[in-house]
């Protein structure tokens, strides 16, 4: 029972779900709310999140005196 399932793309994931008998109800922001439909009572929420959104919420450096007086050198 060490079996994994597969790492599958947002896109993916709601293909698979289409064919399953899902359609999307709604958006908010990056995620997707689907429901079933015949049977509202099963729903999922996929999150479509790309690099770029995943990288801007990375943390950022933390802050020496060096990348402050680079910073501030920018300024001048």
């Amino acid at each position: 029972m060490n079996e994994r399932l597969p790492a599958l793309k947002p896109r993916q994931v709601l293909a698979a779900l289409e064919r399953a008998g899902f359609i999307v109800h709604h958006t908010t922001g990056s995620h997707y709310g689907v429901r079933h439909r015949t049977d509202y009572r099963l729903r999922v929420t996929v999150p479509m999140h790309n690099q770029r959104s995943q990288a801007r919420n990375a943390p950022l450096d933390p802050p020496t005196s060096r990348n402050r007086d680079r910073g501030f050198l920018k300024l001048l």
